[in-house]
């Protein structure tokens, strides 16, 4: 339950901006005794993610440097991002940053563009996070507006 006092059943992260939310949660999750894997289990089956920017220039990137000395700031956070930096530099990397869409798309069960075609373009701009997967499969789908 969250302190305003609701229990949601999903969140939902609009754009790349909102990704500290699952960080939070999976901190959460952890402190109430669950293991990394089982915290960042449980963000994917309850976490939906849209993109609405279909270029790269559009996704905040951040050097890991001030990401984490950001979050240092936040109170509690230190010792657990000391403990977890490099499953969630493995989560947020993108092209040597700290990348907020990326580390979205990783813990969302379900990500969508906002039309068809942006779904088209975001798979295939985001293809190199699935490896070996061909870009239709890629797990980008796409709502229609």
């Amino acid at each position: 339950m969250d302190p305003a006092g609701y229990d949601p059943a999903a969140f939902h992260l609009n754009e790349g901006h909102a990704a500290f939310v699952v960080l939070q949660r999976i901190r959460d999750l952890i402190e109430q005794s669950a293991s990394f894997d089982a915290a960042r289990d449980e963000i994917r089956q309850t976490t939906i993610f849209t993109t609405h920017t279909p270029v790269p220039a559009g996704h905040d990137a951040f050097p890991f440097s001030l990401v984490e000395s950001h979050l240092a700031t936040v109170e509690g956070f230190g010792p657990w991002l000391d403990a977890l930096r490099p499953r969630l530099l493995d989560l947020a990397g993108y092209e040597g940053a700290f990348n907020m869409t990326v580390l979205a798309m990783h813990l969302a069960g379900r990500v969508n563009g906002v039309s068809r075609r942006h779904g088209e373009v975001s798979r295939r701009m985001w293809r190199s996070l699935w490896p070996g997967l061909p870009e239709e499969e890629i797990p980008i789908r796409a709502i229609t507006n």
